[in-house]
């Protein structure tokens, strides 16, 4: 259980102890190049996340997730706030928690679905390597195998 807690808690942790930060550096060095940064740490650390080989490594995606997010969430303000005109402004500012929200919940949901869909691609693409291999271990006699006197 504490270990879910973290996978989750990483991202949490990192996102918003750092988002100030994101924001700092956006007002330094740009809201827009900050968001594209974001954005492409997002994305590495979200492949981090999908190859990690132990839950160490997936709670460490997760916290450089929240790094990524720390850098997106205030560059999407910027872009809002450049985008619209100030009349509709006010209007584009209070529907992006929403949207936020909603991409917050379908994100998982998603990614949850491509994840079963390529286990089982992945499940069916192994299946001829499966059979062969149970066809070798029943026939010995057809496959040589080195003695370990021979190594």
């Amino acid at each position: 259980m504490a270990v879910l807690q973290w996978t989750v808690n990483a991202f949490t942790l990192t996102l918003s102890a750092l988002i100030l930060l994101g924001g700092g550096l956006g007002d330094r060095f740009g809201g827009r190049r900050v968001y594209l940064v974001g954005v492409v740490w997002f994305a590495a650390a979200s492949l981090l996340c999908g190859v990690a080989p132990s839950l160490e490594w997936l709670i460490a995606g997760r916290a450089l997730q929240g790094i990524g997010g720390a850098m997106v969430v205030p560059g999407s303000l910027v872009l809002i706030q450049a985008s619209f005109n100030p009349d509709d402004r006010a209007r584009a500012i209070g529907k992006w928690p929403g949207t936020s929200g909603m991409a917050g919940a379908a994100g998982p949901l998603l990614g949850g679905t491509l994840v079963d869909a390529a286990a089982l691609d992945s499940a069916r693409a192994g299946e001829p390597r499966r059979r062969a291999a149970r066809t070798v271990r029943r026939r010995p006699g057809r496959c040589s195998r080195r003695s370990d006197s021979a190594r």
